[in-house]
């Protein structure tokens, strides 16, 4: 047995352990189940409404496996759709060791393995119900079978696998699927100079299989959503987001400022190397030039579209820790790793005292359970056999011990997931709502367009109201449930006026749940 298997156990435990404790959150991962809910009950499957308004922001793949948990299970299962995002990025690490069989060896591998499922953003988004992981194994698979292809295996299976992979990565998430293969394709090539694998990619078989799935895709969005939906899902979509976009505008510096901590603990350590690696310019293999291309052009791409966010440059993360093992053979990275690691080593090891300390201060806005503190043990232990690795010169074991220390980390806060529920989705002030109105009540809220997804656990009408006068208006009906979030509370004093005569029913640290302490009489 593969000692990445026992990693890929680890892992799986720990994420899987989150799906299980937490609920599902409000602004995407309820908003998917409601999508669903709908879908499966109006018998929609290619285009799609949330509450009576179009959503064509998302192609139907995962919205299909939404459905078919909910269909299956007959209510929501979080751990089932977790899978979809913890399996894919398992599956992610095992085509980049197929990728780079040639160039790493089993320990290399291992250690890459090791430092992609450690770094902050990825294994945040293994923890999210959302499609970039299927997405990001997609476009995975489809930079394994066209390097296949350019070493040599041109059969019709790695064409089939590369076209399909294309087309499977547009139709979870968009076309960033497209082009992130494209852009590595491309840079690749000229790279190269291998034009004759453009020959070998059988381009004109490519593009009639993906304007033929394509062509059914849009086909079955238009039938069921009509020319409105089908111009929102292919131009508003694509161009909407790219120039100008209408949603998420961020300048172009966005991603070169966010990397640095979205790849922690392992981003100097990255970088660092990167950037000696491309001045001392030593020669690249061909899988090197291919994960470069890809995260360098793919990297300056996403930077210029208008709309950013740090999860659209999720497919990248994968190739930069398999990359960073490629040029430790060629430059000397064992003192970069000294220099740029050993900082984060005693981090771990500062841990417990600071922890310890800061609980008998009080300033702490929470409580040290005993697994926190047993868990800030290990990872100071294996911080400080880290900070004597490094120093040594041992980066590998240094790694390694890094490592463990985040997964000890990421185990003790799991412990503490189930305490912060209230806040996190909205099951529980549902439950809430629930217990406080009867046949005749009218559950209200303000400024909260996320609230109608409440519908998922409610069956009753959720009315949310933008502006004051009209919020007045429906705070003057009988038997009115209000719920508000804590911040509006500050941020609009007139909301205070407003629940004088109102009793407050239950509190979280994000929600307030009002309800009528008696009928006026108006």
């Amino acid at each position: 047995m593969k000692k990445r298997y026992w990693l890929y156990a680890v892992f799986l435990l720990v994420t899987m352990t989150v799906f299980f404790v937490r609920d599902p959150t409000i602004k995407n991962e309820l908003k998917y189940l409601s999508i669903a809910k709908e879908a499966l009950a109006n018998n929609w499957f290619f285009a799609f409404w949330n509450h009576n308004e179009l959503y064509p922001d998302k192609p139907p793949l995962y919205i299909w496996l939404v459905m078919g948990i909910i269909s299956f299970t007959k209510t929501y299962a979080m751990p089932l759709l977790g899978l979809f995002s913890s399996l894919p990025a398992i599956i992610g690490c095992e085509v980049m060791c197929a990728l780079t069989k040639r160039d790493l060896t089993e320990e290399e591998q291992l250690l890459s393995c090791g430092m992609l499922l450690t770094t902050g953003f990825f294994f945040g988004a293994a923890l999210v119900v959302r499609m970039d992981m299927l997405m990001t194994m997609f476009i995975l698979l489809a930079l394994y079978f066209f390097y296949e292809i350019a070493q040599g295996a041109s059969s019709w299976q790695n064409r089939i696998g590369f076209y399909l992979s294309i087309f499977f990565a547009v139709f979870t998430k968009g076309p960033v699927g497209i082009l992130f293969p494209a852009l590595a394709v491309t840079g690749f090539v000229f790279r190269t100079k291998q034009f004759s694998i453009i020959k070998e990619l059988r381009l004109r078989w490519c593009f009639t299989l993906l304007t033929l799935l394509f062509g059914l895709w849009f086909l079955g969005a238009y039938l069921q959503g009509g020319t409105e939906y089908l111009y929102a899902l292919t131009v508003k979509q694509t161009l909407g987001r790219g120039i100008n976009s209408f949603h998420h505008a961020r300048p172009f510096y966005y991603y070169s400022r966010n990397i640095w901590y979205t790849m922690l603990p392992w981003s100097l350590c990255f970088m660092c190397s990167f950037f000696v690696f491309w001045k001392e310019r030593p020669s690249e293999t061909a899988v090197g030039t291919l994960l470069s291309s890809a995260i360098v052009l793919n990297f300056f791409a996403m930077s210029l579209f208008s709309g950013k966010l740090d999860i659209y440059l999720l497919p990248i993360y994968p190739l930069v820790p398999f990359y960073f093992l490629l040029i430790s053979k060629r430059i000397p990275v064992q003192k970069i790793a000294r220099n740029t690691l050993s900082p984060v080593a005693f981090v771990f090891v500062l841990g417990l005292p600071v922890a310890i300390i800061s609980s008998m201060l009080g300033i702490l806005p929470f409580s040290i359970s005993t697994y926190n503190y047993i868990a800030l043990v290990l990872a100071g232990i294996s911080g400080g056999f880290g900070l004597h690795c490094l120093m040594r010169l041992n980066y590998h074991r240094g790694c390694w011990c890094i490592v463990v220390a985040m997964l000890f980390v990421s185990a003790g806060v799991i412990t503490e997931i189930p305490k912060f529920n209230q806040d996190i989705g909205l099951r529980v002030v549902s439950s809430e709502v629930a217990k406080l109105k009867d046949d005749n009540s009218n559950v209200v809220s303000f400024n909260f367009a996320e609230v109608k997804n409440m519908q998922y656990y409610l069956d009753v009408p959720i009315r949310n109201y933008e502006n004051k006068q009209q919020l007045e208006e429906a705070l003057k009906e009988k038997d009115v449930i209000f719920l508000v979030r804590k911040k509006d509370l500050r941020r609009y004093p007139f909301l205070t006026e407003e629940t004088k005569d109102f009793s407050q029913k239950w509190e979280s640290g994000r929600f307030v749940l009002y309800k009528e302490k008696f009928v006026v009489m108006r």
